[in-house]
This record gives C-alpha cells, sequence and structure tokens, in this order.
C-alpha cells in the first residue's frame, strides 16, 4: 500500500495511509531521502485515527532508531 510520511523522529514515524492497521501490526516502510538515499524501515503501529473519509493517520514506532543525519535527509 502507498502511503504518506506525515512525521519523522528518531525512534518513529506517522504515515497517512489509505486503511485501518490494528495496533501491533508491522509494516516495511521505504522512505526515499532528499540525496536520493532509499531504506527500508520495520516498524510497528502503536496507534490510528481516521483523519477523513479514506485516510488514516498511523503513529509507528521504529525497530531500529534512525540517526540525526538520517532525519535530516528526509526532512
Amino acid at each position: 500500500m502507498e502511503a504518506k510520511l506525515h512525521d519523522v523522529s528518531l525512534t518513529g514515524v506517522g504515515v497517512y495511509a489509505p486503511a485501518y492497521l490494528d495496533p501491533g501490526t508491522f509494516l516495511a516502510i521505504t522512505i526515499q531521502g532528499w540525496q536520493g538515499t532509499q531504506r527500508t524501515l520495520r516498524a510497528k503501529v502503536v496507534h490510528g485515527r481516521q483523519v477523513e473519509r479514506g485516510c488514516w493517520l498511523l503513529g509507528c514506532s521504529l525497530d531500529t532508531p534512525l540517526t540525526w543525519p538520517e532525519v535530516e535527509d528526509l526532512l
């Protein structure tokens, strides 16, 4: 499923997704940074809420924290 990155921190990400996923669901999230780097992150859904019809904001915790340079590349 395609999703849009909402926010990012060292230990988690928020994504806008077209479907609700139960807390505890594991995801593989592939992201591309400004410098062209691509990385797949393993994350677990912690919470979700519907923001509009057909769009859910999912808060996810990362299995492996990002480094500050990685976060900066995503901003």
